[in-house]
């Protein structure tokens, strides 16, 4: 999520420079072949499931925090 995040915060400051996005490519590269080693070949159980549960949290995660504007996160600690 750095790899994407990063050159969209420095065009936001306008300090984007080709050499930013040449690492960025090169970054999701080279992190393409671990997720695609982690779902082919198909591993043994119970590893052949993790990718799916990364999955299914992250969505859970962006869920939370896309309807969350009054729920567990926003409610303030302490104050009463």
């Amino acid at each position: 999520m750095v790899s994407i995040a990063a050159p969209l915060y420095l065009r936001q400051q306008h300090a984007l420079k080709s050499k930013h996005i040449a690492i960025t490519v090169a970054a999701l590269l080279l992190l393409t072949i671990p997720i695609v080693g982690s779902v082919y070949p198909v591993p043994d159980a119970p590893y052949k499931y993790f990718p799916y549960i990364y999955v299914g949290l992250m969505a859970v995660g962006a869920a939370v925090l896309e309807l969350g504007g009054e729920g567990i996160f926003n409610r303030g600690i302490g104050n009463r």
